[in-house]
């Protein structure tokens, strides 16, 4: 047992829901995968984070700032050439590494601890680098961040406010999406590339969607929303952007 495994068992909170679909979010997980209380109910069931992954440019370099207990991150390893894989919470960056050793690709998930709304504003500078440019500083990042150059894809998947997310009807990304604004999300990502994924609560209003991306710099006037199904039941949207809109999955 891991020294993450044996620090983070089920919490006694967890209700019968969230076991029933550990199968759900990782297929692989009696293999040793672990959770937190939090990510439980915010990870990605796996079958919608491959879909998504393999909706992505192949040997893109892809940064997911927002990586939790790495449900997307390691499909996107699966995929891409290198993910750079950012959180807060270091306990989240330890789930990451320990879920991508199950999987069998932590050597392609580069994990770091830290704001990553400090990070895309450096980002911005490093576009016109090769995918080893200089080093970047992150003041709040706990260790060095790697060698970091252009980054093709950037996957939003930020908090959506917890399960109670769904009491909003409809859900204004513009207004409800908390702690973090999306407008300053989508904003700081264009500067990088205009390749963006964004996951988002599949009660979203349309109309409010439409205001939001008129608002951002520059204006983004398309815009593709694919609704994320399991069997028969809406869990999830995203919004793809860039070079990602229509992007076919090859068979």
């Amino acid at each position: 047992m891991s020294n993450v495994q044996a620090r983070v068992a089920v919490p006694r909170c967890v209700s019968d829901k969230y076991l029933y679909q550990r199968y759900r979010l990782f297929e692989r997980f009696d293999d040793g995968i672990v959770l937190d209380e939090e990510s439980w109910f915010s990870v990605t069931p796996e079958k919608i984070a491959r879909h998504i992954a393999e909706r992505c440019l192949d040997g893109s370099v892809v940064l997911d700032p927002f990586v939790g207990a790495g449900g997307n991150a390691i499909q996107f390893a699966m995929q891409c050439s290198l993910v750079l894989a950012i959180d807060i919470d270091p306990l989240k960056i330890e789930l990451t590494r320990n879920n991508a050793h199950v999987y069998g690709v932590a050597d392609r998930i580069e994990c770091l601890t830290g704001n990553a709304l400090e990070l895309l504003p450096l980002l911005h500078g490093a576009l016109d680098h090769s995918r080893c440019g200089p080093l970047l500083w992150v003041p709040s990042f706990t260790s060095s961040p790697p060698c970091l150059g252009k980054v093709d894809v950037i996957f939003l998947s930020p908090p959506w406010g917890g399960p109670d997310y769904i009491q909003h009807q409809p859900f204004l990304l513009s207004e409800h999406l908390q702690p973090y604004r999306a407008l300053d999300l989508l904003n700081l990502s264009f500067q990088v590339t205009p390749n963006v994924a964004f996951l988002v609560p599949r009660n979203i209003d349309l109309q409010d969607l439409s205001r939001l991306l008129a608002q951002c710099i520059p204006p983004q006037t398309h815009c593709e929303v694919e609704y994320n199904f399991l069997g028969q039941k809406c869990k999830t949207a995203t919004l793809y952007f860039g070079a990602l809109i229509g992007t076919q999955i090859q068979p």
